[in-house]
């Protein structure tokens, strides 16, 4: 598997061991444990792949190794089986770079002939690669980690059967909630003009507390993750406060957002901790395959609102699309309402949906799915 970074993601590396990889720097050729950033050097991937060892499979952790993947096709071993694992937003990125039309006359053609089927962690992250890449496509979803997930999956039984601890909106205000044919409504305009959505009472004044998960490095992570947005709209609100997860985030400006608090890289039983005490989870990404922080907030039994640009929106949409929201600022702040507003029952329910959708997602289940996918592509 060539990976990227120091060392592959935890959720792809157990997709490696499941088929005895071995693992090599997409750029440098090294085995794990190198430098924290990738190159970016063309130069570099050409270079491994000529370099490389002779191996019959050779899988590419995410999109960007792609380059690798077919320098090694073609000038290193023709009658190898190359598979990209669709797990990143190269090809999202894509079309809005100039090397789009390229993409899409030349080096999609070219790829297509050259790998041998493609692995997705989501149909949101397949149907981007689908526009370049006419091959044949098996889905695995990302499992989440052994650790992470016998410290939450109690969590969300506990919130299956107890009264989450935020006060609700009394029964009659879930009629709000709806236009007068029982159709779920959206944000409207008040008569000033101003977007005004559905508010939870929160009858006892507790403020509403939302979390997010993941490290930020740069701008680019920050962009893709719209954490920025996020803060922005807590921000605006004096009766909600933030909770992100994961270092970096204090190195920005939107760390300074009155409400947002950055408590870093936390041990796991802190981190568990910040799950049992949310009210909701919201993950407003602008492009995100499938991130398993929001897995492990579903696991959790919060209700989890995400973004039409997140894949895990396959598995909320389901239990209620009303959590879909694009990624906007009008549109999550109304997202985070309409969560809040929830009843406990409903908060139970929705909560226990999502819940049932990711118990499936350990690493075992998901390794041998990614072995299963492996056999198809390679066949």
């Amino acid at each position: 598997m060539l990976h990227q970074f120091h060392r592959p993601h935890h959720a792809h590396r157990v997709f490696g061991d499941a088929v005895d990889a071995d693992y090599r720097h997409f750029e440098r050729g090294a085995e794990i444990g190198g430098p924290e950033a990738n190159l970016d050097s063309m130069l570099a991937r050409l270079r491994t792949a000529v370099d490389l060892e002779a191996y019959d499979v050779v899988i590419g952790e995410g999109t960007t190794p792609i380059y690798t993947l077919l320098f090694y096709k073609l000038l290193n071993r023709w009658d190898a089986r190359v598979v990209p694992l669709i797990a990143d937003e190269t090809f999202l990125t894509i079309r809005s770079q100039h090397t789009h039309r390229v993409w899409r006359h030349v080096l999609g053609p070219v790829m297509s002939r050259a790998v041998s089927g493609a692995i997705a962690v989501g149909d949101l992250a397949r149907s981007w690669a689908s526009r370049y890449l006419a091959v044949p496509f098996e889905i695995v979803h990302p499992p989440i980690a052994d650790a992470k997930y016998d410290a939450l999956e109690p969590i969300g039984c506990r919130i299956g059967s107890s009264v989450d601890r935020v006060g609700r909106e009394p029964d009659d205000a879930a009629a709000t909630r709806t236009n007068g044919s029982g159709v779920a409504a959206g944000p409207v305009a008040d008569e000033s003009g101003t977007d005004c959505a559905v508010t939870g009472s929160n009858a006892r004044g507790e403020s509403v507390r939302i979390l997010h998960a993941g490290t930020v490095s740069d701008r680019a992570a920050v962009a893709k993750k719209n954490v920025d947005l996020l803060a922005r709209v807590v921000g605006a609100r004096p009766d909600w406060t933030l909770r992100l997860l994961g270092s970096g985030h204090d190195q920005f400006d939107y760390s300074g957002c009155s409400g947002v608090e950055t408590p870093g890289y936390l041990e796991l039983e802190d981190f568990a901790a910040e799950f049992a005490a949310a009210d909701v989870y919201v993950q407003p990404s602008s492009g995100d395959a499938f991130p398993v922080a929001s897995l492990e907030a579903m696991l959790a039994g919060l209700p989890t609102v995400v973004s039409t640009e997140t894949g895990t929106r396959e598995l909320v949409e389901a239990v209620d699309p009303l959590l879909v929201r694009a990624p906007t600022a009008r549109d999550v702040r109304w997202g985070i309402e309409y969560a809040s507003s929830l009843s406990a029952d409903e908060r139970r329910e929705r909560g226990d949906a999502l819940r049932e959708r990711v118990k499936p997602l350990t690493e075992s289940n998901q390794a041998a799915a990614f072995r299963r996918a492996m056999t198809e592509v390679v066949a």
